[in-house]
């Protein structure tokens, strides 16, 4: 299950990020490109999540301005550079280290 902090990545924050908490055993790097960027605020953000979480914990973690649905014809997911309709969609297992893109448009990543 996908905990709630998000760190935007572009401008120095390394340092200000908050430590994991015990709840969380990962964070991963969400890469967004078209209409996904401008309603997330920023092209690579960090998402901290639990242990065993799935690509909808994440977008679930990404939260609003828009709620981002894994049922969304129009949402392109990539882990790793493999779009997860050749996983398994949103309910794809995601580990340490694995970076997540999203995009209304074709992405080359």
């Amino acid at each position: 299950m996908a905990l709630s902090h998000m760190v935007p990545d572009g401008d120095g924050e390394t340092a200000k990020r908050p430590p994991l908490n015990d709840d969380i055993r990962m964070r991963l790097e969400v890469r967004t490109y078209g209409g996904i960027r401008e309603a997330v605020g920023d092209k690579t953000v960090e998402v901290d999540v639990s242990d065993g979480s799935t690509v909808s914990d994440v977008l679930d973690a990404l939260g609003p301005p828009r709620q981002l649905s894994a049922r969304d014809p129009d949402l392109i997911i990539m882990v790793n550079g493999r779009n997860v309709s050749h996983l398994n969609g949103a309910a794809t297992v995601l580990e340490t280290g694995d970076r997540v893109t999203l995009s209304d448009a074709p992405v080359r990543d």
